[in-house]
């Protein structure tokens, strides 16, 4: 699908990679299953699909895109959630006042607030689809939650970009994130 749509496809791999990593490694507190580790992967790597239409608002263009595609294993309904969970990776939060998350009902807009939350900061890590990134750690001490970053250079525009996005972060986890990278936090 992603490839049918022109997706960057180093880009998406590694917005999932990283996903996946915030995934798993939160798991204690989020408390998600293997079937929404799936709906992760799926808005992970389809997230930029709606540029194909157009970049302005290309987070509604993937919504669409990804709500009226058919993937193997995945229900009409999986599809919902994860078109949802690729829309709120850029600009604004869910709310009820979006109609195709108003639909949902509340264990889903749970979920898609998690998952949205996660995959904000992944694709923040990869703000400039160079994959300077190499991987992270998280560690959750004192109401916050320290990201260590490995990788190439300062990361100075995926820090900004990770400052950007973790509003939804910290109110989904109510923690405050933190990053450090190459000893600095």
């Amino acid at each position: 699908l992603g490839r049918r749509f022109r997706f960057d496809e180093a880009h998406a791999e590694k917005v999932a990679g990283l996903a996946l990593e915030l995934f798993d490694q939160l798991l204690p507190l989020h408390g998600l299953g293997e079937d929404d580790r799936r709906l992760l992967i799926a808005a992970a790597l389809l997230h930029d699909i709606g540029t194909h239409i157009s970049y302005k608002k290309h987070h509604k263009h993937s919504f669409y895109l990804i709500s009226e595609s058919e993937l193997p294993d995945f229900t009409p309904r999986q599809m919902l959630l994860a078109a949802n969970v690729a829309r709120y990776h850029r600009k604004a939060e869910p709310s009820e006042s979006h109609e195709n998350y108003a639909i949902l009902d509340r264990g889903e807009r749970r979920t898609v607030e998690t998952l949205a939350a996660l995959l904000r900061i992944a694709d923040a890590l990869d703000r400039d689809h160079r994959q300077n990134v190499a991987g992270l750690a998280v560690t959750v001490r004192d109401g916050t939650a320290r990201l260590a970053l490995e990788g190439e250079g300062d990361l100075v525009l995926e820090r900004w970009a990770l400052k950007k996005k973790s509003g939804l972060f910290e109110r989904v986890f109510g923690l405050k994130l933190r990053i450090a990278h190459g000893g600095e936090s």
